[in-house]
C-alpha cells in the first residue's frame, strides 16, 4: 500500500516531548570535541519526497523500516511505517486512529509495538508486517509505558494494581507467554536487544498513587540488566541519577547520567562488564539511540535552546552535529547509517541524513543558510544562499524546489495573483497553472470574484471553502 496524502498543511498544535528524568564512581572518561554541523539532510526520495514533508512526527528507525505518526489526517493521528529502499509507506492504524496517549512505537524489520490508551484500559499492541495483522497483547487497567521488542520479545513497565510501584513485563512472541521479570519500585522504560533486557529502577517515591506509573526525577538508583537465558537480574550501576531511558543493543547499554550538574553519556560493555563514561560537557546528551557503533542523541545547551540532533561515533570519539536551520530538533533516532529526527515547526517535519551519502564538506560544496541546497544548487535557482525562503512566500527553497517545482524567486510562479503558498496551502489550485480549473478565468480573479478556481463551470461560492488551514499565513524562520 503506497502512502497517497495531500502537500503539507499548518498544524495546529504539535505533539509535545516528554521529559522522563530516571552518579557512577571510578567509571574511565572520555570527552569529544564537536565538529561542523553537516551541510545538509538530504530528502531521501527525490520522486515522492514529499511523503516526510509535515506534519509528519515520531520517527523511529530500524533498518531499513522507518516508522512514523502523522499529523494531517482528518480522523486524527495514524502510524505508518515505510520501506526505505523500496520507497513504499504502509498505513497500520487502518480501522482506527491512534488514541490521544499513545506511545512511541518500537520496531523492528518485522515488527510494531506501541501503547494506546483507550476506554480507560492500556493496551499494548503488535503489528506482525509478514501478515499485516494487529495483535492486543496485553489490555489492563494498570498503566502502562512505551513498549519495546527485538522481534522475538515485547517488554514494558507496568504500574502494580494493588501493591507498591511497578513492574515489568514480558511477552515470548513465539509462545505467547506473559510474565513478570521483576517487581517494586519505580522504573524507567525498558529496552531489549537479543537475549538482555535492561532498565533503571529506584525505590525512592515519585509522588504518585501505587498503581499508576511515575517515571523517576533526580531520584538515586540502579541501572539493572535481565539475562532470558539464564533468568537472572544483575545491577550494572549502583546508586546513580539516570536521566530519560537507555538505549542498547546486544552488546552495550548506554544511559545518560548526571555527574555534579551534568548529563553525559555512560556506557556498559556487556561482553566485559567494563563500564565507560563518554562524554563530559555542559550539553545534556539526551534521549540517546545507540546502532552500528554510533549513539544519535538530542544535545541540549544549560539555556535549553537549541536542541539540535547529534550523532557520536564510538570508534572515533567525534561527534556529528545534523544540519540545525533555526527549529528545535527532537525524537533522533539511528539505525545502521541513517539518522532521522524530527523538525518542531509549525509544519512539523521529519529528516534523514545518510551516512553513506556524500556531504558538503566532503564534496567541497557548502550549504551557507542551511536550507539543504547547496550553493551550486542555489546558484542554478538564482536563489540566495543566505536565505531559506529567497522569495519570502512563506515556503523554504528546498520545498520549491524539491518538493513543489514551483519557482523559489517568485511569490507567484505562475502570475494568477495568488502567492504559491496561498495556491498549496489555502486554496489547494496549482502554483504553476494560470488557470487550474481551464475554465478561462485564471485562478486569482475567480477567488478575487467569489467564484471557485477549482470547477470550470460558474460555481459562487461563500468564504473560501477550500480552505484547510486556519490560516494562510508564511511560516516564520528563527535565523
Amino acid at each position: 500500500m503506497t502512502l497517497k496524502r495531500p502537500n503539507s498543511r499548518v498544524l495546529a498544535a504539535l505533539v509535545a516531548a516528554v521529559f522522563g528524568a530516571s552518579a557512577l564512581g571510578g567509571v574511565l572518561y572520555k570527552t569529544f570535541v564537536p565538529t561542523a554541523a553537516r551541510a545538509g539532510a538530504e530528502y531521501t526520495y527525490a520522486s515522492e519526497p514529499q511523503w516526510y514533508n509535515g506534519p509528519v512526527a515520531h520517527p523511529v528507525l530500524s533498518g531499513k523500516n522507518m516508522a512514523f505518526v502523522t499529523l494531517w489526517e482528518g480522523n486524527g493521528l495514524n502510524l505508518y511505517v515505510t520501506d526505505l529502499d523500496a520507497h513504499k509507506d504502509s498505513k497500520i492504524t487502518i480501522n482506527q486512529s491512534l488514541s490521544a496517549g499513545a506511545s512511541l512505537p518500537s520496531i523492528t524489520e518485522n515488527y510494531i509495538s506501541w501503547m494506546e490508551n483507550r476506554n480507560n484500559k492500556y493496551q499494548v499492541n503488535l503489528f506482525e508486517r509478514f501478515n499485516y495483522t494487529t495483535n492486543q497483547i496485553a489490555d489492563s487497567m494498570n498503566q502502562i509505558g512505551r513498549p519495546a521488542t527485538d522481534g522475538s520479545h515485547v517488554v514494558w513497565a507496568e504500574a502494580n494494581d494493588d501493591s507498591f510501584g511497578s513492574k515489568i513485563r514480558s511477552y515470548n512472541i513465539s509462545s505467547t507467554n506473559l510474565e513478570t521479570l521483576a517487581s517494586g519500585g519505580w522504573v524507567s522504560n525498558p529496552v531489549i536487544a537479543g537475549k538482555y533486557a535492561a532498565w533503571f529502577q529506584t525505590t525512592a517515591s515519585c509522588n504518585s498513587l501505587a498503581y499508576r506509573l511515575c517515571r523517576p526525577d533526580e531520584a538515586v538508583g540502579n541501572m539493572v540488566v535481565y539475562d532470558f537465558g539464564s533468568r537472572q537480574l544483575r545491577t550494572v550501576a549502583q546508586n546513580v541519577i539516570v536521566k530519560y531511558d537507555p538505549t542498547m543493543t546486544e552488546t552495550r547499554l548506554i544511559w545518560t547520567q548526571k555527574f555534579g550538574t551534568q548529563y553525559d553519556l555512560v556506557q556498559y560493555d556487556l561482553t566485559n562488564s567494563v563500564t565507560t563514561r563518554l562524554t563530559n560537557t555542559d550539553v545534556t546528551e539526551a534521549y540517546p539511540v545507540t546502532s552500528n557503533g554510533r549513539v544519535a542523541f538530542l544535545a541540549i545547551p544549560p539555556s535549553g535552546y537549541p536542541r539540535i540532533a547529534n550523532v557520536l561515533d564510538l570508534n572515533t570519539n567525534v561527534v556529528d552535529a545534523m544540519p540545525y536551520a533555526g527549529y528545535n530538533q527532537e525524537y533522533v533516532t539511528i539505525s545502521g547509517n541513517r539518522v532521522a529526527w524530527q523538525e518542531v515547526r509549525t509544519d512539523s517535519r521529519i529528516y534523514i541524513y545518510d551516512f553513506t551519502k556524500p556531504n558538503a564538506a566532503a564534496t567541497g560544496e557548502q550549504d551557507f543558510d542551511h536550507d539543504g541546497l547547496t550553493l551550486s544548487q542555489e546558484t542554478a535557482a538564482h536563489t540566495s544562499d543566505m536565505n531559506v525562503d529567497s522569495d519570502h512566500d512563506g515556503i523554504p527553497d528546498t520545498d520549491e524546489v524539491v518538493l513543489y517545482g514551483t519557482n523559489p524567486s517568485a511569490m507567484d510562479s505562475d502570475g494568477d495573483g495568488l502567492t504559491d503558498y496561498e495556491e498549496l496551502f489555502y486554496y489547494k489550485t496549482n502554483p504553476m497553472k494560470f488557470d487550474t480549473d481551464g475554465d478561462g478565468y485564471n485562478d486569482g480573479l475567480e477567488v478575487k470574484s467569489g467564484y471557485s478556481p477549482l470547477n470550470p463551470h460558474p460555481v459562487k461560492v461563500t468564504g473560501h471553502p477550500y480552505e484547510w488551514t486556519a490560516k494562510a499565513r508564511p511560516l516564520t524562520y528563527n535565523k
